[in-house]
């Protein structure tokens, strides 16, 4: 392991931090009044700076490469890194959270969980609201990204950084260097999220309620400023409209970015192959029939039927209603959208679409290999064949995240055996880390928060975040020993 690569990439991460947070501190001291958040963001960003510095100057020099190894290290401990850093404004502004809810919230902006500790925002500068929706921004696409697009600064060209940002692994990207791949994600990135901005305050909202929606839509992670999230606009003029436009582009960004690429460069030819994205379109569509017409198809709920579930597919988790009033059959549906999550590629959580529907399709063929034991038939995806090894990946990755999702659910139940808690509110602080979802079941529901839950839970979803953010692998590997070790 090259420790010096380690320790200059991180700390150039940890400098871009700290600069951000100087930007906080100027737009704090413009725009409001708040001593503490201006003090909060000054100390963040001295702190931010000179670990950056201080890491950057101990791995001082040309990089020639990046393995693979110290690729899958730099995204782990990125994600951690930016957890820590990002919580100090949350420890230092007034109203001053404990360290553990300051990590937690701030693990939940970057990796675009969305689940919040914070009981009342609007106790809170503006400042900081605007640094929570910026931090799921920063992660909504993978702070790695980023990352690479300035590799080349630094005289990297390696592609190990860019592969092992898990949402990043997509088999059109192949077709570019993964610097320049990068550079075309954020353009379409950039142009979603301006879009999406202008959309917003176009149809009412004010510029800053419009660029924290904005931000947190295409990220696909849910923070608002507001307590009662998007309910908070249900009086105005269009929110009819305001409601569709938010649905659009939790949509368009719960589709795999490539696709958006692959489109520019080659025409719409592509959507004739696109298996992952028009299955995941027809889910979202039976989903909710089938949760509307529980309902006795009350036309008046439908708009909140589809947002609900377009938001807990795509894991943006913003809420319009209660859902937790539902029947039970609509639950288990939602319970559902959380665990499958939207498609690879994209900024959303979970299991990922396209494991599930890759699934499917092997699950199929060996049920007709029973009476066909001769026929050789192979399992297709987007005009592709999956590989027999790629099968067997997908299949071991489905069993270790319920593996992992059994054991969470056992684990937190522990943690909270102190207080009155019934399984649906574990099942929903689990499915809500580990899916990078936000609001859960129960107790942590789309009308409630995350504060009560014990210090031990709280550090422990912490973890979760990031497991489910880098989808399992990278995060284990970080706390293996032999991992470490030279070979």
């Amino acid at each position: 392991m090259n420790f010096r690569v380690l320790s200059k990439l991180l700390g150039f991460f940890a400098l871009v931090l700290g600069v951000i947070f100087a930007g906080l501190c100027f737009f704090s001291f413009v725009q409001e009044s708040s001593k503490s958040a201006v003090s909060a963001f000054t100390y963040s960003s001295l702190i931010s700076l000179s670990i950056g510095a201080f890491l950057f100057f101990i791995g001082w020099g040309k990089i020639k490469r990046i393995s693979r190894r110290e690729g899958v290290a730099i995204v782990g401990l990125a994600w951690f890194l930016s957890g820590v850093l990002g919580a100090i404004p949350f420890m230092l502004c007034s109203p001053n959270l404990p360290w553990y809810g300051a990590l937690f919230e701030s693990f939940s902006g970057f990796t675009t969980t969305g689940a919040t500790v914070i009981e009342d925002l609007n106790l809170y500068p503006s400042s900081l609201l605007l640094w929570r929706s910026l931090s799921q921004w920063l992660g909504g696409l993978g702070i790695l990204v980023l990352f690479v697009a300035l590799l080349s600064q630094l005289g990297v060209g390696n592609r190990s950084v860019f592969q092992h940002e898990s949402s990043m692994q997509t088999g059109d990207a192949n077709v570019a260097r993964a610097k320049d791949m990068a550079r075309m994600f954020l353009k379409v990135y950039f142009w979603l999220s301006f879009v999406c901005v202008v959309g917003l305050k176009v149809l009412g909202m004010t510029w800053f309620d419009a660029v924290n929606h904005g931000i947190t839509t295409v990220s696909t992670g849910g923070f608002s400023p507001h307590n009662e999230s998007i309910a908070y606009f249900k009086n105005f003029q269009f929110f009819s409209f305001l409601q569709a436009w938010i649905i659009l582009f939790m949509f368009l960004c719960s589709l795999n970015f490539a696709l958006y690429v692959i489109i520019a460069k080659r025409g719409w030819s592509r959507l004739r192959l696109e298996e992952e994205s028009i299955s995941f379109l027809f889910w979202l569509l039976f989903v909710t029939a089938i949760i509307f017409l529980s309902h006795n198809m009350n036309w008046d709920l439908f708009p909140n039927v589809l947002f609900t579930v377009v938001s807990l597919a795509s894991t943006t988790g913003f809420s319009v209603s209660d859902y937790g009033a539902w029947s039970l059959p609509a639950l288990i549906l939602l319970g559902l959208c959380m665990l499958f999550g939207a498609c690879s590629g994209s900024t959303s959580g979970g299991m990922k679409w396209n494991r599930f529907f890759i699934f499917l399709k092997i699950a199929f063929n060996e049920m007709v290999k029973i009476f066909r034991p001769g026929q050789v038939k192979l399992v297709r995806m987007n005009g592709g064949v999956i590989r027999e090894k790629a099968s067997q990946q997908i299949v071991f990755f489905l069993l270790f995240y319920l593996l992992i999702l059994f054991f969470s659910i056992f684990v937190v139940s522990i943690l909270e055996n102190s207080r009155d808690i019934h399984f649906g509110t574990v099942l929903g602080i689990v499915f809500s880390a580990i899916s990078n979802i936000g609001p859960g079941f129960g107790q942590v529901g789309p009308m409630n928060h995350f504060a009560g839950l014990t210090p031990a839970s709280q550090i422990f979803c912490c973890f979760l975040m990031v497991l489910g953010r880098l989808e399992i692998y990278a995060g284990i590997l970080l706390f293996l020993p032999s991992f470490w070790k030279k070979y």
